[in-house]
This record gives C-alpha cells, sequence and structure tokens, in this order.
C-alpha cells in the first residue's frame, strides 16, 4: 500500500470506531492488543513454541515499531499546526 492508501484505510478505521461508538480511549485500548498479537506474531512466537531467536525478535519490532510512531506523531503535529 501507498500512503494515500494507508491514510484511507486509516480513515476508514477511524470511521468505523466513531459509528459503532467506540470511546477513544476504547479505541486506543483495542489498537494496543492488535498492535500486541501483531509484534508478537511477527516475532514468530507461536502457541506451539518459538523461533530460539524470538526474543532479539521481537524486540527489534517493539524498536521498529516505536519509531514509525515518533515520525507518524511527528508528521500529524506538523500537519496540524499547519492549519
Amino acid at each position: 500500500m501507498d500512503s494515500k492508501e494507508h491514510v484511507k484505510a486509516g480513515n476508514a478505521l477511524i470511521g468505523w470506531f466513531n459509528s459503532q461508538e467506540i470511546l477513544p480511549s476504547d479505541a486506543e485500548c483495542i489498537m494496543i492488543k492488535v498492535l500486541a498479537k501483531l509484534l508478537v506474531t511477527e516475532a514468530g512466537f507461536t502457541p506451539g513454541g518459538s523461533p530460539p531467536n524470538a526474543q532479539k525478535l521481537l524486540d527489534h519490532a517493539i524498536d521498529s515499531f516505536t519509531l514509525d510512531l515518533v515520525h507518524a506523531i511527528n508528521d500529524r503535529l506538523f500537519h496540524v499546526r499547519r492549519k
């Protein structure tokens, strides 16, 4: 997906939360659980076992996510402040 598709998907997700009358705090909790599942899965953790380097992969996934989150917040702040 390109960045325009990401924005469109993000707006659709926000629209869905709003249409379901999900409070922002509840939406945040939901997204945190979804992200936790994605990061753990990406690292290779499974109910049946995990690769020997799974913790290192999880640490890397968390670091990458944190960096992406900081960049996304900075981008959002830039656009909000320009208005």
